[in-house]
């Protein structure tokens, strides 16, 4: 998993939690095909409970300038979009598939966590994604 300082800012008539101006934080998640046996299956694969670290608020997705970002960056906009690169919804373990999303950042906070579910797998994957303020 991987982020980037966007340079993203809330457009003008943002809420009340976040004004025009307000950051975006862009994550990309790469998953791979390493699986003991076969392929990796993706099928139903979501990003859910997504908070911010020690606030518990559900995290804002930024589907406003997001999902352009990330078509400029190459990266398929989130989990279903993931699947659109001419593959099955199955890994084969020599190869790797990835997909961005983009968070506003309220003030004041450290960490994202994002909870990555393949219902193939046992257990959902939890990430903290650590927020550096500047």
């Amino acid at each position: 998993m991987t982020t980037q300082d966007s340079g993203l800012l809330r457009q003008p008539g943002g809420t009340d939690r976040f004004p025009a101006g307000s950051f975006v934080i862009v994550i990309q998640v790469s998953l791979d095909g390493f699986v003991p046996f076969g392929e990796l299956d993706l099928t139903g694969l979501t990003v859910r409970e997504t908070t911010w670290a020690g606030l518990g608020d559900t995290a804002e997705l930024d589907t406003n300038e997001g999902p352009d970002f990330a078509a400029d960056a190459g990266v398929p906009w989130g989990p279903a979009s993931a699947q659109g690169r001419g593959r099955d919804w199955s890994l084969p373990n020599h190869l790797s598939t990835s997909f961005a999303l983009a968070y506003y950042v309220p003030f004041g906070v450290s960490a994202l966590k994002l909870v990555v579910d393949v219902p193939s797998q046992d257990d959902p994957l939890i990430l903290s994604v650590p927020i550096h303020a500047e």
